[in-house]
């Protein structure tokens, strides 16, 4: 009786451990993680007073503001879109925000932000610009690694980033040949 209770009991931590880690993995199913440049994010959140801040900081930002017009400098947060994304399993939510409108974009590219720790303290660990933005499923000090495609007529660029600690760090460029020019 002993050894079959034993063996019950161990199937069942099993499983728990096996269901506790799949939880821990898993990201949300409707969590978008393909962002591309002429579309806005499928699940548009506010960016909130805290996150404005963290971005307007941002080099790139303080000079998309000074292209943008008086209204769009009155209310900055209309030229940003920002979709909320998981970079580490934890629960925390972090952001991927883009630039919408004004100077927040180029001609040819996008401009990506990712923020944080969106609720506590957000904080911009990543900007770059390109025509779309990919959190792959591969991590590095527990946070999800990303790419940023940049594609011209003439040439395509992977840009890989890998977290650091502190923020997001370039680790690898490839330019796999683009098969629409010839």
């Amino acid at each position: 009786m002993l050894p079959r209770f034993a063996l019950t009991l161990s199937l069942a931590v099993v499983a728990a451990e096996v269901l506790a880690a799949q939880g821990n993995n898993a990201h949300p199913v409707h969590e978008q993680t393909t962002f591309n440049q002429t579309e806005p994010p499928l699940h548009a959140v506010p960016v909130s007073g805290d996150v404005l801040k963290a971005l307007l900081k941002t080099r790139e930002a303080k000079s998309g503001l000074e292209s943008a017009n008086d209204s769009e400098r009155s209310n900055a947060a209309q030229l940003f879109c920002a979709s909320e994304i998981h970079l580490t399993a934890s629960n925390e939510t972090d952001l991927v925000v883009m630039g919408g409108v004004g100077g927040m974009s180029c001609a040819e590219s996008g401009w990506f932000w990712v923020v944080r720790s969106a609720h506590k303290k957000p904080q911009v660990v990543l900007f770059d610009r390109g025509n779309s933005l990919e959190v792959l499923d591969s991590s590095t000090q527990g946070y999800r690694d990303i790419r940023i495609l940049y594609e011209v007529p003439w040439r395509t660029d992977e840009h890989f980033y890998h977290f650091d600690r502190k923020r997001y760090e370039s680790w690898k460029w490839e330019y796999p040949p683009n098969p629409n020019y010839p």
